[in-house]
């Protein structure tokens, strides 16, 4: 028997401390809680401190070893990309990661037959954004009494700070190739926007109008196969037109095949996002649909927080709930979007205090 419940990877950072936090309000667990260079000066019963180095194979599989489920909120991610899990799979243990991409869902199915000889499940791709951003517009399509033509998600924030793991993996992810820029989805096909960009939109208070960008991700691409919506969009608002600007400059680089410094670049973009304006924290996920009627239903949540924080609540009810065998029924290697019925999560998130759920008719 293990000693530890839950184990989190990262826990001194923003998400990882927002984890912890929510685990501790959800839970009576022990919890495994590791730093890499100094620990949080925080005084629980509930929290042990280790120093973890997720670079050392050896030092990473003891971590793993004591707990029943790892839930990893270190990055960057395309540093550490299957490590953490393949020591999971050394020392049986679940997994559940913040973080997710192509690249390391398709890593971790190559040993998915491994991973499911051991009963064991491994969910990625569990924040915000992957993750609430695609369950979120499950759990209301799962509420709706009439079929739908067109479902529009819409992702937008304020006042968040950004990380360099999270400003590092956003630019790999460009380099890479991971998403699809300008780009809806008709009957599960990928086209081309033709309307004006960016798209406003009122979000409300706070936040109030938008500058959205139209764009798709392998994580909405695949939950979107379940839906049976015709047109399916995604929009994201940018934290500014500096950062905008920035990473139009960055592609135009990588189109004249100038070579470009990544890591450089990601601190550009931590110092754009540092909200000198002091404006409100704010995070807002919102979901329009049309009825074939042609009657509207907008389902709609804000967190008067940051998306970091967001991140770590979310990752911290996945991991919570695949304990309680309240999410899968099979072992496998899966996104956090493949729950196919997300109303625990949700329900716990409204627990936190997190969720401002509201329902609206037009």
């Amino acid at each position: 028997m293990k000693k530890y419940e839950i184990g989190v990877i990262g826990g001194t950072g923003v998400i990882g401390s927002s984890a912890i936090r929510a685990l501790q309000k959800l839970t009576e667990y022990k919890v495994l809680a590791s730093y890499r260079t100094q620990k949080k000066d925080v005084v629980s019963e509930k929290i042990c401190w280790t120093k973890l180095d997720v670079f050392d194979a050896q030092e990473l599989e003891r971590f793993c070893e004591k707990c029943n489920v790892i839930l990893n909120c270190a990055g960057p991610l395309w540093e550490i990309e299957d490590r953490i899990g393949m020591a999971c799979l050394q020392t049986d243990t679940q997994y559940v990661d913040v973080s997710g991409n192509r690249k390391l869902y398709e890593m971790l199915s190559r040993e998915s037959n491994a991973i499911i000889n051991k009963n064991l499940n491994f969910i990625i791709s569990a924040g915000m954004y992957p993750g609430l951003s695609e369950l979120f517009p499950s759990y209301c399509y799962n509420k709706l009494e009439k079929e739908v033509c067109c479902m529009e998600v819409y992702v937008a924030n304020q006042g968040s700070k950004l990380s360099y793991n999270a400003a590092y993996d956003f630019l790999k992810g460009i380099e890479e190739n991971e998403g699809y820029g300008m780009k809806y989805l008709t009957n599960n096909k990928i086209y081309q926007v033709s309307q004006n960009v960016p798209h406003i939109v009122s979000m409300g208070s706070p936040i109030g109008d938008m500058e959205m960008y139209p764009m798709l991700h392998f994580e909405f691409i695949r939950c979107a196969k379940k839906w049976n919506v015709k047109d399916c969009f995604f929009y994201y608002a940018y934290p500014s037109k500096e950062f905008m600007n920035e990473i139009m400059i960055i592609n135009a680089m990588r189109h004249f095949k100038n070579s470009i410094d990544i890591s450089e670049c990601a601190w550009r973009l931590v110092e754009i996002c540092q909200n000198k304006e002091n404006r409100e924290e704010c995070t807002l996920l919102q979901i329009r649909f049309v009825l074939n009627d042609g009657k509207k239903e907008i389902y709609s949540f804000s967190y008067p927080g940051n998306a970091n924080d967001l991140t770590g609540y979310a990752g911290a009810c996945i991991a919570y709930n695949l304990i309680r065998g309240n999410i899968f029924s099979h072992p496998g290697v899966r996104l956090a979007s493949d729950i196919n019925l997300p109303d625990c999560i949700i329900k716990d998130l409204m627990k936190l205090g997190v969720i401002l759920f509201k329902k609206e008719e037009k």
